[in-house]
């Protein structure tokens, strides 16, 4: 496990962080402008959420339960999404787009009503840690889904398959200390959501 070839690799892919990025802005976009084309699907997953946020609040020790379930769902998801990459990306993909379409939504629900301030208010402080640790989750899933792709076309190619292996295989070293890292980011969000935010607009 090697924290400096972690770096390296990071810097390497901005392109990946940048379209992970990318692909969660244009469904915050959908979310916002279109949300009738969406509000069916999204109903039902925010309903879901709200019935297990609430499921929790009727015992003792809330906030240690909302910490623990919002650690345990953010930790399970992004690791989910670094290693389901494996399937051309594709699952990275839409989980940036399908959250970026929740987020728009709710602030196309929220925000004529309560104005843009308390919208922020009740995402930014975590959402400030836990938004970047997603993405660069998503965005190593994403290039492991370019190398799956890539073998493809380098079926033939005897060298260019070897460069590609050597790339998977150094992907697969640095996704050990980069799961590490995201726990780490995705446990201090979650203490800033459960601590901080559920005050600011409770």
């Amino acid at each position: 496990m090697s924290w400096r070839n972690l770096i390296l690799v990071i810097k390497e892919m901005k392109h990946y962080f940048i379209a992970a990025a990318a692909t969660f802005l244009v469904g915050a976009y959908l979310g916002f402008s279109q949300p009738e084309q969406f509000q069916f699907l999204l109903d039902n997953q925010i309903e879901q959420l709200t019935d297990m946020v609430n499921s929790i609040g009727g015992h003792d020790h809330y906030q240690w339960r909302l910490l623990g379930f919002i650690l345990m769902n953010n930790v399970l998801v992004s690791v989910f999404m670094v290693y389901s990459g494996v399937m051309l990306g594709i699952i990275p993909l839409y989980s940036l787009l399908s959250n970026g379409l929740i987020m728009g939504y709710l602030a196309h629900q929220n925000v004529p009503e309560t104005g843009w301030g308390p919208f922020i208010l009740g995402i930014l402080p975590h959402g400030i840690i836990e938004l970047p640790a997603f993405i660069l989750a998503c965005a190593f899933g994403i290039r492991f889904g370019a190398v799956m792709l890539k073998s493809f076309f380098f079926l033939f190619s005897p060298a260019r398959r070897a460069a590609n292996n050597a790339a998977f295989v150094r992907l697969l070293k640095v996704s050990v200390p980069l799961v590490i890292l995201v726990a780490l980011l995705l446990m201090a969000a979650a203490v800033v959501e459960s601590m901080i935010t559920i005050r600011l607009v409770g």
